[in-house]
């Protein structure tokens, strides 16, 4: 970003992971905490942020979040290396979606004071030509409208058969 703005270019940091991530990385770098904690604990995140489910839980957690702060080449730790591109580019991209993590994308936006821009999953406006299979519009009916969640793992995630 830094050389692009020097050449009077507009640049676009691509985040290809989820928005709760980036937002929890905000989250504790503002609690005062820069990434490294001499407790084995992570530190309390602030109010604002838009979850109490979506948090690292326990020790094990936190250590891999801190093993981020550990040299990444050239005298520079993976989090720097975010935290750089993430404060100096003029937008962010992340693949994600605003019915899916909104809040999240809503709380980056608002903390960086930079526009988001969601890649996706699109998500298809429902067919209603096609009748929905029996079995599964009778299971349905038996919840409030909007609050089953379907879930699929595309690509990035094979399930071993003891999973399921």
């Amino acid at each position: 970003p830094e050389i692009a703005s020097k050449l009077g270019i507009k640049s676009v940091s691509y985040k290809p992971v989820v928005a709760a991530c980036l937002a929890m990385r905000i989250a504790i770098e503002r609690s005062g905490d820069k990434g490294v904690s001499e407790s084995d604990h992570p530190p309390q995140l602030p109010p604002e942020y838009p979850s109490t489910d979506v948090v690292l839980r326990g020790t094990a957690e936190w250590r891999k979040y801190v093993m981020t702060e550990a040299e990444f080449g050239s005298g520079i730790t993976f989090n720097e290396r975010v935290r750089i591109t993430r404060n100096t580019c003029d937008a962010m991209g992340i693949r994600t979606c605003g019915e899916i993590e909104g809040a999240f994308c809503d709380y980056i936006s608002r903390h960086l004071d930079k526009p988001i821009l969601l890649s996706g999953p699109v998500l298809p406006d429902p067919n209603t030509a096609v009748p929905l299979d029996p079995k599964w519009a009778e299971w349905l009916v038996r919840f409030r409208p909007g609050s089953v969640v379907f879930c699929t793992l595309g690509s990035q995630m094979t399930l071993e058969r003891r999973q399921f």
